[in-house]
C-alpha cells in the first residue's frame, strides 16, 4: 500500500464535523464511500482505519467466548424513572 499525505480541512456537517477524503487517499487506504471505519483520537492525532468486516454474528461462537473472568453479575442502574415497569 502506498503512503499518501494530503492537507485536508475539517468542515461543518449539520451539528457534526467531517473531513473529506480524496480518491487517492481512499484508494491507498483500501476504503470506499459508505464503508464503516474505526476512528481513534489520541493526544494530537485522529486515526481512521477500515472497521473489521462482520457479516453476521454466530451465537454459538459468542456464547462459547463467555468465561467466569469476563462474565459480570447483575448491575444496578438506579430506580425506575419512567415507565420501565408496567402494571
Amino acid at each position: 500500500m502506498a503512503k499518501v499525505m494530503v492537507i485536508g480541512k475539517i468542515v461543518r456537517l449539520g451539528n457534526s464535523a467531517a473531513v473529506r477524503l480524496t480518491k487517492k487517499v481512499m484508494s491507498a487506504a483500501g476504503v470506499v464511500a459508505g464503508q464503516s471505519v474505526e476512528i481513534f483520537a489520541e493526544e494530537d492525532r485522529i486515526l481512521i482505519s477500515p472497521a473489521p468486516k462482520l457479516d453476521s454474528y454466530d451465537l454459538a461462537q459468542l456464547i462459547a467466548g463467555i468465561t467466569n473472568e469476563n462474565c459480570h453479575g447483575e448491575m444496578s442502574f438506579g430506580p425506575p424513572i419512567g415507565r420501565e415497569i408496567s402494571d
